[in-house]
């Protein structure tokens, strides 16, 4: 999920007719804050998708072997030709301008690569070539340091972080520091010193540019977003399994609190938020279906009032 501003914003649904339904990956987009959302594009089949928006609706979308672009905000896409990058299984896009695009591919989450692209997704160099042989699922670009995350091979291995400090033409492991195993789902720097990372394991935090990683928040993570270097919001897990719960910090992760958890009958799961600033912003997730087959999405909104209900 990505929002831009206050009113405009995007979400995937991997919708499913039910539980022996292979799943469809759908992007749809709000122009009204999240009440209401129309379909923009059939991705892929594929069990992940992401996306960068620029604000001035300048966008791309990948999943599966995929890439798509838009200039007018997803009125209208254009697949980009990733034959000759021969992409499999496309776990993450990030966007640095209108030109300059990074993303990770993992074929079969065995493996990991990481491309770029400095002509908006025509065509992509390969930058990292699987040296480790560990998946990659999340990339973070600052200037020409470039962060990429995961690991945790069938969750019983650390997580896997490498960085580059020269747009990709060298990589080096930066080692985690603590014993927690899993991988890093997603890694996310706001600027050339400071950043987190998580997954299936904790929450972790540099503030060295990666150089030492030390536990932020022992939680399961499933999504970041980062406002600034003190406003952090986070979907996550709790210590009462299957409760998850959406965590905050206003100190750049020393002290956080629990804004809002699966209490009673609602076991609303978040599993993506996105912050415009401290106060707005949207979680979505799923719940089981009546019948307790399979999942349908909700979604919720923030204000200076708290979380409130959106859909369904």
């Amino acid at each position: 999920m990505k929002f831009i501003d206050a009113m405009t914003g995007w979400i995937f649904d991997d919708e499913s007719s039910g539980p022996n339904t292979p799943p469809t990956m759908k992007l749809y987009r709000t122009t009204d804050a999240g009440r209401n959302w129309n379909l923009q594009l059939l991705v892929d089949s594929a069990s992940r998708g992401s996306m960068a928006f620029l604000g001035e609706g300048i966008g791309w979308v990948a999943g599966g072997s995929s890439v798509f672009y838009t200039s007018n905000g997803g009125s209208c896409w254009e697949k980009r030709d990733t034959k000759s990058s021969s992409f499999s299984l496309i776990t993450d896009i990030q966007a640095v301008d209108s030109d300059n695009v990074w993303l990770t591919d993992s074929p079969g989450y065995l493996h990991g690569f990481v491309y770029h692209s400095s002509d908006a997704g025509r065509t992509w160099t390969k930058k990292y070539d699987d040296l480790f042989g560990q998946k990659l699922l999340s990339t973070s670009i600052q200037g020409s340091d470039i962060w990429s995350t995961g690991g945790g091979f069938d969750n019983l291995d650390p997580p896997l972080i490498i960085h580059s400090s020269d747009s990709g033409n060298s990589w080096n492991v930066q080692p985690i520091g603590d014993n927690y195993v899993g991988p890093n789902w997603y890694v996310k720097f706001v600027s050339s010193r400071i950043g987190f990372c998580g997954g299936w394991g904790p929450l972790r935090k540099t503030t060295d540019g990666g150089a030492h990683w030390n536990v932020a928040l022992l939680r399961g993570i499933y999504d970041i977003s980062i406002v600034d270097e003190r406003n952090i919001w986070v979907a996550g897990t709790t210590d009462q399994f299957p409760r998850n719960a959406i965590y905050r910090s206003t100190d750049g992760g020393r002290i956080w609190t629990s804004e809002w958890d699966s209490t009673g009958s609602d076991v609303f799961s978040p599993k993506n938020i996105s912050f415009i600033n401290d106060q707005v912003g949207w979680a979505a997730g799923d719940i089981d279906d009546s019948t307790g087959t399979f999942m349908r999405i909700f979604i919720r909104y923030h204000d200076a009032a708290g979380w409130h209900l959106l859909i369904p």
